[in-house]
């Protein structure tokens, strides 16, 4: 067995699903992904992606709706998880954190305790896309 099907088998083994989205390797879904598989798919990209079902743009991405997490009411931040759950503790963390800094952006006042949630947040996010897990901001 080849690599690329080594690695297919395993997404498969783990109740996930791979296909080729506008020339990229999508999973679904992403968080039972580990990261040592991910990094797996990332190294046998170019032999995988002739394995895979394709979806061309033109069709709607599979589970296109991504899920919105919002601690706060109307037009406060809110995080984007482009992943189905359950999710990883670092979608909650980053949630929190979030939470944090867009009660310290209302009363538009800075400190060190919003600096470092700041902080803590970029390493949520950082750790959530290692782990294949899409995740940003918006308002």
């Amino acid at each position: 067995m080849t690599a690329a099907a080594e690695v297919l088998a395993e997404i498969r083994a783990l109740g996930a699903v791979a296909y080729r989205w506008d020339g990229r390797v999508r999973l679904r879904p992403g968080s039972v992904i580990p990261p040592g598989l991910l990094a797996a798919v990332r190294l046998h990209k170019a032999e995988i992606l002739p394995l895979l079902p394709t979806v061309t743009p033109s069709e709607p991405e599979p589970n296109p709706a991504p899920w919105i997490i919002s601690h706060e009411g109307d037009g406060g931040m809110r995080l984007v998880v482009d992943a189905e759950p359950p999710w990883p503790d670092a979608v909650f963390a980053a949630a929190a954190l979030i939470a944090i800094l867009d009660r310290a952006h209302r009363e538009d006042r800075a400190t060190p305790t919003v600096d470092e949630a700041a902080r803590l947040l970029d390493g949520a996010l950082a750790a959530l896309h290692r782990d294949g897990v899409d995740a940003w901001l918006t308002s």
